[in-house]
């Protein structure tokens, strides 16, 4: 729904990652069928106190908390919360007292940078664009964070300025690919442009 023309133009490319969902009627997720981007989701089969196994590793599997963990939001009284219902989510956290929510993208945003960069920043260009709509009718209740890839600084340095003064945002995830430390100095612009538009890390 937000992604851009160039990656709609090669969102088939996605289908080796897409893992396919289905939810029963509950809270939190849609109900039925949906989707979500495993890249290559390590599922860490091993338990505490057993020896150590080669995990295989499959694009578009299940990861490790797949099947092992609840999701708290499907008991929530609002729907949806977590994908289109920025409404019901500021109605459950006046429930719960909460003041903010500072949402987080799942595993796949971290995972992507595994995948070519056009398709990598494609996918956060769409996620900022979700954001800012998700987020629009609650802009000092709901915020969330620019996503900064570290594999390609010039985009990374022009999204910071083009989002930076937007309500939703409030801070930077620097996702790095394999193989870049934190403290490359590479990364600098991206450092200073943080620094000029007052946004953590």
């Amino acid at each position: 729904r937000y992604a851009g023309p160039e990656l709609r133009a090669r969102w088939s490319e996605l289908d080796p990652y897409l893992r396919k969902m289905n939810s029963p009627p509950g809270r939190g997720h849609p109900t039925g069928p949906w989707h979500t981007l495993k890249v290559a989701p390590i599922p860490y089969n091993r338990i505490a106190g057993e020896a150590a196994t080669e995990e295989k590793v499959v694009s578009g599997g299940a990861g490790a908390v797949e099947g092992r963990v609840a999701n708290i939001a499907k008991s929530f009284p609002s729907e949806r919360i977590q994908h289109d219902n920025p409404d019901g989510r500021v109605k459950d956290m006046d429930a719960e007292g909460v003041d903010v929510n500072l949402i987080i993208p799942g595993t796949w945003a971290p995972a992507s940078t595994a995948i070519e960069r056009a398709l990598h920043v494609g996918l956060y260009g769409a996620y900022h664009e979700y954001m800012r709509d998700f987020c629009s009718g609650h802009p000092t209740r709901l915020r969330g964070l620019i996503l900064a890839p570290g594999a390609d600084v010039d985009w990374a340095v022009k999204e910071i300025k083009s989002r930076g003064k937007e309500p939703w945002a409030s801070c930077v995830w620097v996702s790095l690919p394999e193989g870049m430390p934190i403290d490359d100095p590479k990364l600098d612009p991206i450092w200073a442009v943080m620094n000029d538009y007052h946004l953590p890390i």
